[in-house]
């Protein structure tokens, strides 16, 4: 599923956020990847993969890392960002 296509299914009920975690989850099921494995990858915590996917309060540097992971662009985060508010 691509980034736009994911966008337009968001609630906009949700927070930004929220919103972002599920993008993070979305593609994580999509390549098929355990928490655990998306976190070895972005040399993270799986604590913080589940806390990116459940909306909470992370850094910008723990969610450029996972998007990094899933090979999901700078360009894209951006402008998935920018859609988003």
């Amino acid at each position: 599923m691509d980034l736009i296509s994911k966008l337009e299914q968001l609630s906009p009920d949700k927070s930004l956020a929220n919103k972002l975690g599920e993008i993070i989850f979305s593609k994580r099921i999509e390549l098929g990847i355990s928490q655990d494995e998306l976190a070895k990858k972005a040399n993270l915590k799986r604590e913080v993969i589940h806390r990116i996917e459940a909306g909470s309060d992370i850094s910008i540097n723990e969610f450029e890392k996972t998007a990094k992971s899933l090979d999901i662009n700078q360009k894209d985060i951006l402008w998935a960002i920018s859609t988003l508010l």
